[in-house]
């Protein structure tokens, strides 16, 4: 059956004439057209000051809330600015430290967090990054 619908949702119909078949076309329909475009706002300072630092450092992904909370005590005991976040495509929550420029700047945090006794891994999805 469904390679019956398939070949028949694909073919033109013998009572269509050539120039009536469906054509692939580039435009949107009219009425799409016509709808009014919203106007692109301008950047916030916060997004103009993060969005060109797309590094950062994750020392935990995490299910619960109350886990993710106790390693932010410990990075914030060690003296670190720690932050929960979210990504899209996961449930998890994440904590982070640091926003960079640069992937050796992530990397020189992540070593100096390992040195510390913490697990630490650049990562490269902090424009990504949404508040939990």
């Amino acid at each position: 059956m469904l390679q019956v619908e398939a070949s028949a949702s694909c073919s033109v119909r013998a009572s269509q004439a050539p120039d009536q078949a469906e054509r692939p076309t580039t435009e949107p329909p009219a009425a799409e057209r016509a709808r009014p475009q919203p106007e692109r706002q301008a950047p916030t300072q916060q997004q103009a000051r993060t969005d060109d630092r797309p590094f950062a450092v994750q020392t935990g992904a995490f299910r619960y809330q109350r886990s993710a909370d106790d390693l932010i005590a410990r990075l914030q005991e060690a003296g670190h600015q720690p932050r929960i976040v979210r990504v899209p495509g996961s449930d998890l929550l994440r904590v982070r430290v640091g926003r960079f420029a640069t992937p050796d700047e992530a990397r020189a945090l992540a070593g100096a967090l390992r040195d510390a006794g913490f697990e630490a891994i650049p990562v490269r999805d902090a424009d990504d990054e949404r508040p939990s």
